[in-house]
Protein backbone atom coordinates (compact mmCIF):
# COMPACT_ATOMS: atom_id res chain seq x y z
CA UNK A 1 0.00 0.00 0.00
CA UNK A 2 2.81 2.12 1.26
CA UNK A 3 4.70 2.41 -2.33
CA UNK A 4 1.49 2.93 -4.20
CA UNK A 5 -0.21 5.74 -1.98
CA UNK A 6 2.98 7.51 -2.53
CA UNK A 7 3.11 7.16 -6.30
CA UNK A 8 -0.50 8.91 -6.51
CA UNK A 9 0.11 11.91 -4.34
CA UNK A 10 0.82 15.04 -7.18
CA UNK A 11 2.81 18.42 -5.48
CA UNK A 12 0.34 21.20 -5.54
CA UNK A 13 2.92 23.50 -4.51
CA UNK A 14 6.65 23.18 -4.59
CA UNK A 15 7.79 26.01 -1.96
CA UNK A 16 10.75 27.78 -2.55
CA UNK A 17 14.09 26.15 -0.48
CA UNK A 18 14.41 29.39 1.49
CA UNK A 19 13.39 27.90 5.30
CA UNK A 20 9.79 28.99 4.99
CA UNK A 21 8.92 26.35 3.60
CA UNK A 22 6.28 24.93 5.99
CA UNK A 23 4.94 28.50 6.14
CA UNK A 24 4.37 28.52 2.30
CA UNK A 25 3.12 25.01 2.00
CA UNK A 26 0.35 25.77 4.34
CA UNK A 27 -0.33 28.96 3.45
CA UNK A 28 -1.10 27.13 -0.45
CA UNK A 29 -3.81 24.79 1.57
CA UNK A 30 -5.30 27.49 3.23
CA UNK A 31 -5.50 29.67 -0.01
CA UNK A 32 -7.37 26.85 -1.57
CA UNK A 33 -10.00 27.01 1.12
CA UNK A 34 -10.47 30.62 0.91
CA UNK A 35 -7.78 31.55 3.12
CA UNK A 36 -5.40 34.15 1.74
CA UNK A 37 -2.74 34.59 4.13
CA UNK A 38 0.99 35.04 3.64
CA UNK A 39 3.31 32.81 4.81
CA UNK A 40 4.94 35.53 6.49
CA UNK A 41 1.33 36.73 8.52
CA UNK A 42 1.16 32.64 8.91
CA UNK A 43 4.79 32.29 11.01
CA UNK A 44 3.26 35.76 13.05
CA UNK A 45 0.32 34.09 13.92
CA UNK A 46 2.03 30.69 14.44
CA UNK A 47 4.56 32.70 16.90
CA UNK A 48 1.26 34.80 18.66
CA UNK A 49 0.13 31.84 19.47
CA UNK A 50 2.64 29.81 20.56
CA UNK A 51 3.79 33.15 22.84
CA UNK A 52 0.38 32.98 24.66
CA UNK A 53 0.33 29.68 25.55
CA UNK A 54 4.16 28.89 25.83
CA UNK A 55 3.37 28.59 29.68
CA UNK A 56 1.18 25.83 32.31
CA UNK A 57 0.36 21.80 32.54
CA UNK A 58 -0.37 21.76 28.47
CA UNK A 59 2.37 24.72 27.27
CA UNK A 60 4.62 24.41 24.27
CA UNK A 61 7.48 25.41 26.65
CA UNK A 62 7.49 21.70 28.18
CA UNK A 63 8.46 20.84 24.57
CA UNK A 64 11.41 22.92 23.93
CA UNK A 65 14.36 23.10 26.16
CA UNK A 66 16.14 26.19 25.68
CA UNK A 67 14.52 29.60 26.32
CA UNK A 68 11.33 30.43 25.69
CA UNK A 69 12.59 34.08 24.08
CA UNK A 70 15.20 32.27 22.27
CA UNK A 71 13.49 29.59 20.57
CA UNK A 72 10.13 32.97 19.79
CA UNK A 73 12.70 35.31 18.92
CA UNK A 74 14.33 32.51 15.99
CA UNK A 75 10.73 31.19 14.65
CA UNK A 76 9.93 35.23 14.21
CA UNK A 77 12.77 35.29 11.62
CA UNK A 78 12.41 35.00 8.08
CA UNK A 79 14.42 31.78 7.18
CA UNK A 80 14.03 29.57 10.16
CA UNK A 81 12.88 26.74 9.77
CA UNK A 82 9.23 25.60 11.19
CA UNK A 83 8.87 22.85 13.90
CA UNK A 84 6.37 20.35 14.93
CA UNK A 85 5.35 23.10 17.12
CA UNK A 86 4.55 25.38 14.33
CA UNK A 87 2.22 23.27 12.38
CA UNK A 88 0.45 22.06 15.80
CA UNK A 89 0.21 26.31 15.98
CA UNK A 90 -1.43 26.61 12.81
CA UNK A 91 -3.43 23.93 12.97
CA UNK A 92 -5.08 25.21 16.39
CA UNK A 93 -5.47 28.68 15.01
CA UNK A 94 -7.21 27.33 11.73
CA UNK A 95 -8.96 24.77 13.58
CA UNK A 96 -7.84 22.55 10.96
CA UNK A 97 -5.77 19.66 10.84
CA UNK A 98 -2.23 18.70 9.01
CA UNK A 99 -1.23 15.22 7.69
CA UNK A 100 2.18 15.77 7.04
CA UNK A 101 3.89 12.51 4.94
CA UNK A 102 7.22 12.17 5.05
CA UNK A 103 9.47 10.57 2.33
CA UNK A 104 11.13 8.28 5.49
CA UNK A 105 7.82 6.17 5.40
CA UNK A 106 4.14 6.05 6.64
CA UNK A 107 5.72 5.05 9.88
CA UNK A 108 7.04 8.61 9.90
CA UNK A 109 3.81 10.71 8.96
CA UNK A 110 1.48 12.30 11.16
CA UNK A 111 -1.59 13.90 11.80
CA UNK A 112 -1.50 16.91 13.80
CA UNK A 113 -4.76 18.10 15.07
CA UNK A 114 -6.47 20.12 17.96
CA UNK A 115 -7.06 16.74 19.97
CA UNK A 116 -4.93 14.15 18.27
CA UNK A 117 -7.69 12.65 16.16
CA UNK A 118 -8.59 13.02 12.60
CA UNK A 119 -11.60 14.73 12.21
CA UNK A 120 -13.13 13.93 8.84
CA UNK A 121 -15.27 16.84 9.56
CA UNK A 122 -12.60 19.13 9.66
CA UNK A 123 -9.94 20.55 7.00
CA UNK A 124 -7.48 18.65 6.18
CA UNK A 125 -3.85 20.45 4.81
CA UNK A 126 -1.83 18.03 3.44
CA UNK A 127 2.38 18.27 3.30
CA UNK A 128 5.00 16.51 1.98
CA UNK A 129 8.15 16.11 4.07
CA UNK A 130 11.93 15.65 3.69
CA UNK A 131 13.52 15.02 6.86
CA UNK A 132 16.92 16.08 7.57
CA UNK A 133 19.71 14.67 5.47
CA UNK A 134 17.28 14.26 2.51
CA UNK A 135 16.69 18.21 2.04
CA UNK A 136 14.69 19.45 5.04
CA UNK A 137 12.08 20.69 2.63
CA UNK A 138 7.79 20.80 3.17
CA UNK A 139 5.66 20.64 0.29
CA UNK A 140 2.10 21.05 -0.36
CA UNK A 141 0.26 17.89 -1.55
CA UNK A 142 -2.23 16.93 -3.23
CA UNK A 143 -3.55 13.25 -2.75
CA UNK A 144 -6.76 11.70 -4.18
CA UNK A 145 -9.55 10.71 -1.74
CA UNK A 146 -9.24 7.22 -2.09
CA UNK A 147 -5.92 7.38 -1.32
CA UNK A 148 -6.17 9.62 1.42
CA UNK A 149 -8.45 7.10 2.86
CA UNK A 150 -5.84 4.52 2.69
CA UNK A 151 -2.95 6.41 4.29
CA UNK A 152 -5.87 7.66 7.16
CA UNK A 153 -6.73 3.92 7.81
CA UNK A 154 -2.82 2.80 8.08
CA UNK A 155 -1.77 5.88 10.13
CA UNK A 156 -4.53 5.00 12.40
CA UNK A 157 -3.64 1.18 12.75
CA UNK A 158 0.17 2.49 13.43
CA UNK A 159 -1.15 4.92 16.51
CA UNK A 160 -2.59 1.65 17.79
CA UNK A 161 0.26 -0.26 17.14
CA UNK A 162 2.47 2.13 18.98
CA UNK A 163 0.10 2.60 21.73
CA UNK A 164 -0.22 -1.31 22.18
CA UNK A 165 3.89 -1.97 22.15
CA UNK A 166 5.97 -1.27 24.91
CA UNK A 167 8.00 1.30 22.93
CA UNK A 168 8.43 4.93 24.24
CA UNK A 169 4.35 6.67 23.84
CA UNK A 170 4.12 9.01 21.41
CA UNK A 171 2.20 11.99 22.02
CA UNK A 172 -0.83 12.32 20.15
CA UNK A 173 -1.51 15.00 21.56
CA UNK A 174 1.13 17.61 20.31
CA UNK A 175 2.23 15.22 17.65
CA UNK A 176 6.12 15.86 17.31
CA UNK A 177 7.30 15.00 14.14
CA UNK A 178 10.06 12.25 13.61
CA UNK A 179 13.17 13.42 12.22
CA UNK A 180 15.12 10.89 12.52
Amino acid sequence: MEIEAYRKMKVAYDTPENGNCQFEALAHHLAVLGIHVSASKLRKDAVQHLKSNWNGPNGYGAFISCPSTNYLTSMSKEGTYGDHLTLVAVAREFNTQILVMSTDGIQHSRIISNDGKYDPALCLLSLGYFPEGKGEHYVSLSIPSPTLSDILENLKENILEDNQSNSAPQDLEHHEIDKN
